[in-house]
């Protein structure tokens, strides 16, 4: 492993005369310099810290949790839901942190934690250095600042990275620098993006609750890999938070608040995981369009504006193919140049490293049927594999579990709902909109994604809404859309 990765830099081993003892040491010191400049020093994650801490942050996050239920859900059916999502979220993030630790013990949530330790450190010491570390890039700080930024003070990182340090940094000083207690509040984000998500759907299909908390809280790859210190559990309360104030905006209540929470959630994504807020906004958009079109009620002014979007649309679309040196024709390229080279990339570490959950797509093809195969492909990848022969870990078993069960029931959907019965429900704003972030976001990380570990993390974002659209077509025995201008008793407004 470190052949190749050391022939990458220009040096080669085969090549090094080594005589003796100087020479040895000699050479070695040169190679950690190199290693120390490439890859700046992680920690080790768990510490004897954890075990006095953790059940101290537990208890206070069951007790912020209480309240908030008391105060929110005292009388409500769903308060029943609470306690068991929370615990099995907070679960999830105790054994994926054993697992970090013990059985991968590298990652990016090793790097992030390194940062905001470091960020702790200096604050014990001065809390005006931490806040220059928090507030300022690595090029900008100063001596003082540096001498604790040992790995976040690294220029090379990606600008998602610095603010992983920084959200972690900020945690991390009300927990002591601690992993677990960092990464439980990151789970408790988690927590409740996904009951943001939970609470949406239910608006719309109350008599499918049962369905529904398990589709959005208690699947199990939810539970497990949207917590820890990583970028999954805040991806996930940003969009929880951007779907449900974009319900509240459609549905007029409260907008100028759902707006505030809105831009804010999407300023996060944006920071955080920027394709997963752009693969939002071109579902909202549907969404919006559609809600728009049902709540007309002339049915001559419903189909002028329908045809009139459809022409506009059709027209962009001409033009955006047709035309040469448009901005959205090259920012797509560029894209997809991205992810094609982002893949080859990561295909040829997966070789080098001897990585057997690594996997490969087709991406040299751009013409219309090899983008649309890449599609498909990348498609099956993320909602159907790993296949059984694929496995060769215990992780990936359980990975394989899932996939093979999505399978099982969009089979199972295919007999019961029928073909008629799966095209009408997605009349339904939110299941269109959903269907359409869940296909372009599966599509886009099962491209992207060079392994099944790092696809199980990647996939999470479109998961509960995803499987909400099976059980909801499964077991949906009222009409999918509303008349114009008649109460929507589906939903109860």
């Amino acid at each position: 492993q470190l052949k190749v990765q050391f022939t990458r830099f220009g040096i080669n081993l085969g090549a090094a005369k080594l005589v003796g003892i100087t020479e040895c040491l000699s050479f070695i010191k040169g190679i950690c310099t190199i290693m120390n400049k490439i890859i700046p020093q992680v920690s080790y994650i768990l510490t004897a810290d954890d075990i006095y801490l953790t059940p101290l942050y537990l208890l206070l996050i069951f007790l912020v949790v209480w309240r908030w239920r008391k105060h929110f859900y005292q009388h409500s059916e769903l308060k029943k839901y609470i306690y068991p999502a929370l615990f099995c979220r907070l679960a999830g993030c105790i054994f994926l942190a054993l697992v970090l630790n013990f059985y991968y013990g590298l990652g990016d949530t090793f790097s992030y934690f390194t940062g905001a330790n470091e960020i702790w450190k200096a604050f014990v010491k001065s809390p005006a250095i931490a806040w220059e570390i928090i507030s300022n890039h690595p090029r900008n700080y100063s001596p003082a600042a540096l001498d604790y930024a040992l790995h976040s003070g690294y220029t090379g990182f990606a600008a998602s990275h610095y603010i992983m340090f920084k959200i972690s940094g900020i945690i991390g000083i009300l927990c002591f620098g601690t992993y677990l207690p960092i990464a439980l509040v990151f789970s408790l984000l988690s927590f409740w993006g996904t009951w943001m998500i939970f609470l949406v759907f239910y608006e719309k299909f109350p008599h499918l609750k049962k369905y529904l908390a398990f589709t959005t809280l208690f699947i199990p790859s939810i539970i497990v890999w949207t917590t820890a210190i990583h970028k999954e559990p805040l991806c996930m309360f940003g969009l929880g938070l951007c779907f449900y104030s974009f319900n509240n905006i459609i549905m007029g209540r409260s907008i100028f608040r759902s707006i505030i929470l809105f831009s804010l959630a999407a300023l996060l994504l944006l920071n955080v995981k920027d394709y997963i807020l752009y693969i939002f906004l071109i579902a909202a958009c549907f969404w919006a369009y559609k809600a728009f079109i049902q709540n007309l009620r002339l049915p001559v002014i419903r189909a002028g504006v329908k045809w009139f979007i459809y022409l506009a649309f059709l027209t962009a679309l001409i033009y955006l193919f047709v035309s040469d040196n448009n901005i959205v024709q090259d920012t797509f390229t560029s894209y997809f140049t991205k992810a094609e080279n982002l893949q080859n990339v990561m295909v040829n570490v997966n070789k080098d490293f001897n990585a057997g959950s690594g996997y490969e797509l087709p991406t040299n093809d751009f013409s219309t049927l090899g983008i649309l195969q890449s599609f498909l492909l990348s498609l099956n990848v993320s909602l159907f594999r790993p296949y059984i022969w694929e496995c060769n870990n215990p992780l990936m078993l359980l990975s394989f579990i899932e996939g093979f069960a999505t399978t099982l029931f969009v089979i199972f959907l295919l007999f019961k709902a029928g073909v008629v019965k799966i095209f009408k429900s997605f009349q339904h704003p939110l299941l269109l909109s959903s269907l359409i972030f869940s296909l372009l976001m599966a599509a886009l990380v099962g491209f992207i994604s060079f392994n099944f570990g790092t696809l199980v993390r990647y996939k999470t974002p479109f998961e509960p809404f995803f499987y909400s659209i099976l059980v909801i077509i499964a077991f949906n025995k009222l009409p999918f859309v509303k008349k114009p201008g008649v109460e929507n008793k589906l939903s109860g407004t």
